[in-house]
């Protein structure tokens, strides 16, 4: 079995949520001051980037992420190269696929 990591990696600009916080990420210690180490902290809206809705989302009185099982969280996926990510076409939805399995 092949496994692809599909999460993008969280930065400074990236597209998110309409309203949602966009995220920032401050060196709190880092070798360029002169530090023994790189310290950053984060601050995002948790629907950032590549992420998975909790059961409370969604549904009043749910679980949450902890409650699923790590099996719910690998299987069959499509992966579909997307042109102009501003505008998903229709046409781009239908027959363009790489057969993977997605999980990590």
């Amino acid at each position: 079995m092949s496994l692809i990591d599909l999460t993008i990696p969280i930065r400074e600009g990236m597209l998110v949520w309409p309203d949602d916080s966009a995220p920032r990420l401050r060196y709190e210690r880092s070798f360029e001051a002169g530090d023994r180490n790189n310290v950053t902290s984060v601050a995002m809206g948790l629907h950032t980037g590549t992420h998975m809705d909790a059961p409370k989302h969604f549904v009043s009185g749910a679980g949450g992420m902890e409650t699923l099982s790590l099996d719910t969280l690998i299987g069959p996926v499509r992966v579909i190269e997307i042109e102009n990510p501003d505008r998903v076409e229709a046409g781009e939805l239908r027959g363009k696929t790489s057969p993977a399995r997605s999980g990590f």
